[in-house]
């Protein structure tokens, strides 16, 4: 992912968590004290892995969709995901920090590809195509939090996920309705 995109997720992520900070207190997934001896076991170290892999992933589908959309509607959503993600991306680096755990250089092999497969799409191509990707991701991503939820050894791990579950459903609920709007059949660009 470029400089610029992180930039970007970071900015938007900083901006959404002060934003919150001045609604609140102190909110417990911005908590930087973690109990003391809490660490995090392979399981819940390779979910925030795969959940960083996921943000990036999907912050970089949506620069391209405000380029290359041609739904006004499907750049709107894009814009919501990179917001929502850049919140994400701030929370999960503040866990992520305590552990020495680092974001990933760049895309993995299958988000490059998913990637590299519609970069050259325009207009109603791209919308069917992007939103079928939108809808398999977050089928996936609600799976790993509801997993996370349930398995997840350490406790703000845990209740990380559940928070976030509710912004994955709520953003599945709109991918499905734009799917509609596209004239997707669900999961599957026609």
């Amino acid at each position: 992912m470029s400089a610029k995109i992180w930039r970007r997720v970071f900015a938007m992520g900083f901006l959404s968590a002060a934003a919150a900070l001045a609604q609140t207190s102190t909110p417990a997934s911005l908590n930087t004290k973690s109990p003391v001896g809490e660490i995090y076991v392979a399981p819940d170290r390779d979910f925030l892995d795969k959940a960083f892999e996921s943000c990036m992933a999907q912050t970089e589908l949506a620069e391209q969709a405000e380029q290359n959309a041609g739904s006004n509607k499907v750049r709107e959503f894009a814009l919501l995901q990179m917001q929502d993600g850049g919140k994400l991306n701030y929370e999960l680096e503040a866990m992520a920090q305590k552990e020495n755990i680092s974001p990933p250089d760049g895309l993995n092999a299958e988000d490059r590809s998913a990637r590299d497969r519609i970069a050259n799409l325009h207009g109603p191509e791209f919308d069917k195509a992007y939103m079928a990707d939108v809808i398999v991701d977050y089928q996936n991503e609600i799976a790993r939090f509801k997993d996370a939820e349930l398995t997840a050894h350490n406790p703000e791990v845990k209740a990380w996920a559940k928070k976030t579950l509710l912004t994955l459903e709520n953003h599945l609920q709109e991918a499905r309705k734009l799917a509609t709007y596209v004239n997707l059949t669900e999961g599957s660009p026609s």
